[in-house]
């Protein structure tokens, strides 16, 4: 669906027509496949996904065209009000007249009045796109991180409720899932190590990490390599589960499962949920004061094997390092 956004002004003068288009839209599919088509793997299947798809997501791409050609972009994707903010580009022939500034004029009130709730990304730290989206509003996750959010209110409270109640459904991964894991991955809770096998460690967004499960899902809809744990009443991911073939060593399993401080109860029915390949040996690391998570992968059967004191640091400042422990069955 197309909307029409108004006209704006440039730096240079020129006027410029604003829109945004949600997809699934087929007229404008090619056109924005086209101007977003630098961005390679999986980025285009992606945005050819949310463009041609009905996902269930509310996916906008804002957009500015000169008779229907676009020559800036900026998508967000959510659900429920939450989810990632990307793909910003502008044609190199643009650049410099203030397109993306005249687009987050117009996203941000936007985002809120459509009941936005929280928005993350990932940019280069101190990047040049890093200060335009300060700017208006994103907070890195950490000191010198180039992970940010953005919060229409209070982010406490906002993360409060997101994760409130006190049910929660385990399913397979879908697409659902890819812009409501983000608090969960990005969120301040204990633990250093969240997915393995996705290299998920410390505060994290999941935008580009689950794109290959969700293609993978497509080939193999009932795999069992994923298990989520999601609140019905307001769609927040509370938990993940996966396994994969462990990069290194052939034939041996690389698991894991990370949960809100509030659902780790329910860390050993996600695992319960996988899959996994029989006969094959496991092995799964986690944080050396990760309790909750020692004893999810404990009641599966594995054993405590390693231990590497203090070896990893949990932000890009290094404000404090973690012993990681491995375990194997």
């Amino acid at each position: 669906m197309y909307r029409d956004l108004g006209q704006v002004r440039l730096r240079d003068g020129e006027w410029v027509t604003a829109a945004v288009v949600t997809g699934p839209d087929e007229a404008w599919a090619g056109r924005l496949e086209g101007l977003l088509g630098h961005k390679g793997e999986p980025w285009n299947w992606q945005n050819s996904a949310v463009l041609r798809q009905p996902l269930g997501l509310d996916a906008r791409f804002y957009l500015l065209h000169r008779d229907g050609v676009p020559f800036a972009n900026i998508l967000t994707v959510t659900r429920g009000g939450v989810g990632t903010f990307g793909h910003v580009w502008t044609q190199p022939a643009d650049r410099r007249k203030g397109a993306s500034t005249r687009l987050m004029e117009l996203l941000l009130p936007d985002f809120a009045t459509n009941g936005g709730q929280a928005l993350y990304l990932h940019t280069g730290y101190e990047s040049v796109a890093y200060w335009l989206y300060e700017r208006f509003g994103f907070r890195s996750f950490a000191p010198q991180d180039g992970h940010m959010a953005y919060f229409t209110g209070e982010e406490g409270a906002f993360l409060a409720d997101y994760f409130a109640g006190e049910t929660a459904v385990i399913e397979p991964l879908t697409w659902h899932h890819w812009p409501t894991s983000q608090p969960l991955f990005a969120g301040a809770w204990p633990g250093y190590v969240r997915c393995a096998p996705l290299g998920l460690t410390g505060r994290h967004i999941t935008e580009a990490a689950f794109l290959p499960l969700l293609r993978q899902q497509e080939v193999e809809p009932a795999a069992g390599t994923t298990a989520v744990l999601r609140q019905p009443e307001t769609g927040a991911v509370c938990g993940f589960a996966c396994w994969q073939w462990h990069p290194i060593w052939g034939g041996m399993v690389l698991l894991d499962v990370y949960c809100h401080p509030s659902y780790w109860d329910r860390a050993a029915a996600l695992l319960a949920a996988l899959s996994l390949p029989e006969g094959a040996r496991v092995m799964a690391y986690a944080d050396e004061d990760c309790p909750q998570k020692w004893a999810a992968l404990q009641g599966v059967g594995l054993e405590k094997t390693a231990v590497f004191p203090a070896a990893m640091p949990v932000d890009p400042s290094r404000s404090r390092e973690v012993g990681i422990v491995g375990f194997v069955r």
